[in-house]
């Protein structure tokens, strides 16, 4: 009786440590999915400002000044945004909180703070991340 709870147990273990990893793997694959994606916009945000600013100094146009400030306006703010996100998941990681990659976003968040499982401290860590990042 006593050799089956534990081998009860023990395979309840082992069954829990399975889906953690699994976890952990899906975790993986939707940070790499956002990384790449998060990586593309950054490349084409300063494609689109390099361009705009080398037809400014090539033709020296009014209107290739205002394009090229324009995007560096824009490309500054999108830049900010990510790196404030992106500082926002490192205070939650590093601070050990759970904090998993979202499966389906709606915009740049890219993951969710549980706030009944984490501490006030992985909170301020989360929390703090975002400032320090800009």
């Amino acid at each position: 009786m006593v050799e089956s709870r534990v081998v009860d147990r023990e395979a309840d273990e082992q069954d829990s440590h399975k889906e953690k990893m699994n976890l952990r793997r899906q975790d993986f694959a939707r940070l790499k999915s956002v990384g790449f994606q998060h990586g593309a916009i950054v490349v084409a945000i300063m494609t689109l400002w390099a361009s705009a600013n080398a037809w400014a100094q090539q033709t020296g146009m009014i209107l290739a000044e205002g394009v090229s400030i324009a995007g560096g306006f824009f490309a500054g703010v999108a830049l900010a945004f990510l790196f404030h996100e992106w500082g926002h998941f490192s205070g939650a990681r590093l601070s050990g909180s759970i904090s998993p990659v979202l499966g389906q976003r709606k915009s740049f968040f890219m993951f969710n703070f549980d706030l009944e499982k984490n501490s006030r401290g992985q909170f301020l860590a989360m929390s703090l991340g975002g400032p320090l990042a800009n």
